[in-house]
Parts: structure tokens; sequence; C-alpha cells
């Protein structure tokens, strides 16, 4: 998908209504829609030598504007919606698939062993993770799964199933 078409298909994810005046304000005013096309933005911009220099702002804004920490190596999937776009950390390597939501104060990191290279967190199609959540390592969270507030998710979770805790364990599938 093109950067065109993939910002095209976030304005009509978080638009309000099926108008042009809504994209538009969407588009300026939607800190939601705003938080992901910094993503996209500064993905284009890192592929382009001359511009590459310009991810540096990316990344100014993410800390100015949202508290957050976005890695522009990270993949993130079509209709990522973000509820809240605030205190939201994605590591270098996270993958993260089509049609997830994640809430405030998330956080993908690396295990952050020294004597292993850097593991990130891998979350499939449809999931939905809560705020103040953090994942940690190499954990697959399986496709339509939910993670709990407050969770700390260290090792994989199935796909359809529920999880809370510290260590987060799943509750129901």
């Amino acid at each position: 998908m093109s950067f065109r078409e993939a910002v095209l298909s976030d304005i009509r994810f978080y638009r309000m209504q099926e108008s042009l005046w809504s994209s538009i304000i969407t588009f300026f005013f939607d800190p939601r829609f705003q938080f992901v096309f910094l993503y996209r933005l500064g993905c284009l911009l890192r592929r382009i030598p001359l511009l590459r220099l310009f991810t540096i702002f990316i990344k100014y804004h993410y800390l100015i504007f949202f508290s957050s920490e976005v890695s522009l190596k990270a993949q993130i999937g079509k209709n990522f919606k973000v509820a809240h776009p605030i205190g939201i950390v994605i590591g270098d390597r996270t993958v993260i698939g089509d049609n997830c939501t994640v809430f405030q104060h998330v956080t993908f990191g690396s295990s952050g062993r020294k004597d292993r290279p850097k593991e990130y967190p891998v979350i499939e199609d449809g999931v939905t993770i809560y705020s103040g959540v953090t994942l940690i390592g190499n954990v697959r969270v399986g496709r339509n799964s939910v993670i709990g507030a407050h969770a700390l998710v260290t090792k994989d979770i199935p796909p359809d199933c529920i999880a809370a805790g510290a260590p987060a364990k799943p509750l129901q599938k």
C-alpha cells in the first residue's frame, strides 16, 4: 500500500462522517489520526535518503505532542486505532497487525538482555490492548485477543482470548 493510499484509508477510518469537511477536520485536528499519520510520514521519509534527516522532527513531534516514542522501524498495519495517543512506546522491530486498537500508556518493548539480540512483540490482527499494558520481549498476541488494563505480557497469548494480570494469563477462550 502506498503512502497516499494508507493516509486516505486512515482518514476514512478516523473521520466521523462521510464528507469532505469531516475529512479535513480529521486531517488537521484529530490527534488519533495525527499519531498514525506521523508514523506513516516518518516511514516515507526514512526510505528517501535525502529526506532521512527529517525523521528527527517526526520523533521530536511524538515526544512533544504525544509524550510517546514510536520507532519508524516498527511495522504497523492498516486501520491501526489509537484511542488515546498519549504515552505509547513502540520499539524497533515490533509488528502490529491490521485492525488493532491500542489505548494510552502501552509499551511494546524488547527484553533488554545484553547476552541475546533484542526481541520485540508481534501483535496479530484484530487485537485490543487496553491502557497501561506492557508487552516485553519475543511475545506473540494471537488474533482477536484482548489484553486487560495494566497487564504485563511476557508469554504468548493464544488467539481469541482475554488475558489480564501481571504476568498476563488467559482468563477465557
